[in-house]
């Protein structure tokens, strides 16, 4: 139960106060990551202003600041959604259908293109590496999967080589369906963490 002091007396609050502020807290949310995907379908990253965020989402900076840290920020959480989405779907048995889709996803997803132009920290590859190994892991922990740091090197290095093997597909390095990408791409991931899905 929340409660609020007015004028040296407690009042209490509602639950359901809570509830509509998350509610308007996730629409506001929404709104910047909807915005973010609208302009990077026709701009390159680095070209996107937090300015422009607001403008396209009709919210203010200040809102944009409250939810967001900067322009990375939202565009890693819109990857973010992209890869719970596809990790958590039920046509995904194993590592090697994750990547399969995830490749799927990038022939239908046009506007990736623009956001691997920015290259560096915080790039969007970047967040890639980070968030694959760490989902590794921490699907490892789930399931009392124990490893070595030998076996941590391994996946520091595919993770790191995944994420720029992607971007290379994206950007259209490779003449590979997405099929035969993510059957590769599975043939490197470290054999000990295999078991971990």
């Amino acid at each position: 139960m929340c409660y609020l002091k007015k004028s040296g007396t407690i009042l209490k609050i509602c639950p359901k106060i809570d509830k509509i502020k998350k509610v308007i807290q996730m629409k506001t949310y929404n709104k910047i990551f909807n915005a973010f995907n609208k302009l990077i379908q026709t701009k390159s990253f680095d070209d996107i202003t937090v300015l422009e965020i607001c403008q396209k989402a009709n919210v203010s900076t200040s809102s944009f600041y409250r939810h967001y840290k900067d322009k990375y920020d939202v565009m890693n959480d819109n990857y973010k959604r992209i890869l719970d989405q596809y990790i958590n779907s039920k046509q995904n048995h194993n590592y090697e259908d994750v990547f399969i889709n995830l490749f799927t996803m990038s022939k239908e997803l046009h506007y990736l293109k623009n956001a691997f132009d920015y290259t560096g920290i915080n790039s969007l590859g970047d967040f890639i590496y980070q968030y694959s190994y760490n989902t590794v892991i921490e699907m490892c922990k789930t399931k009392n999967i124990h490893f070595e740091d030998k076996d941590l090197l391994l996946l520091d290095v595919f993770c790191g080589g995944a994420s720029i093997m992607y971007q290379h597909y994206i950007l259209g390095k490779y003449d590979l369906s997405p099929k035969q990408a993510g059957h590769l791409l599975y043939q490197m991931f470290p054999e000990n963490f295999k078991i971990s899905w």
